[in-house]
């Protein structure tokens, strides 16, 4: 069996401003979000880790380096695991979106997930990179314990496909920052063992 731990990044100044960040975006972790990631790592340090594998931006690497001093090992960066590109909506707020890009705003919550964002990528787009990098992952492992650290959508979308769902359904799953979901992979079976925890963030003042 295979221990699937997904992991998203922690805090950055854009997120506690609700300003969109996607994958052209490399923004780093806050103050806040990096004692975030030092609480993810030690949650996990029980963990018998195998690897560690994370989106190349800063915010997700920092979040997986934090977990990776409790195993000892190098954090693999896999650029297949980076946010959506947002195009041009980049940096905006939900407001800003729904005043200047109202087709694109109507469509995307009719769930017409096919369109991409504007001057960036489609939900689809995503789906064949980032589960792709997931399935070699899989298979390259097979059984043991694995961590992957990655984003907001990124990580909806992955989990959609773990369960089998429509692409759709991402839209109905919110995964917080800092959060842990985890999978158990068997038989070419994923189960769900645990979905986006952040109790650990409880003792953070």
């Amino acid at each position: 069996m295979l221990r699937l731990i997904l992991v998203r990044h922690c805090e950055t100044e854009r997120n506690l401003a609700s300003r969109l960040q996607g994958g052209k975006s490399d923004i780093p972790l806050n103050e806040n979000g990096i004692r975030q990631a030092r609480s993810v790592g030690f949650a996990l340090r029980g963990e018998r880790l195998l690897a560690i594998y994370s989106s190349p931006l800063k915010r997700a690497y920092d979040t997986a380096r934090e977990i990776s001093l409790y195993h000892r090992l190098k954090v693999e960066k896999v650029p297949a695991l980076a946010e959506i590109d947002m195009g041009i909506v980049d940096g905006l707020d939900l407001e800003e979106i729904k005043e200047n890009h109202k087709d694109f705003w109507r469509r995307w919550r009719e769930e017409d997930y096919l369109i991409p964002l504007p001057g960036g990528e489609s939900p689809l787009q995503v789906q064949k990179r980032a589960w792709g990098a997931i399935k070699s992952i899989i298979q390259r492992h097979g059984e043991g314990c694995i961590g992957v650290v990655s984003h907001g959508i990124s990580l909806q979308i992955i989990v959609t496909a773990l369960l089998e769902a429509p692409l759709s359904s991402f839209f109905r799953l919110h995964l917080g920052l800092a959060s842990i979901t985890i999978f158990h992979i068997e038989n070419g079976r994923a189960s769900l063992v645990l979905l986006n925890d952040t109790c650990h963030l409880r003792t953070i003042r």
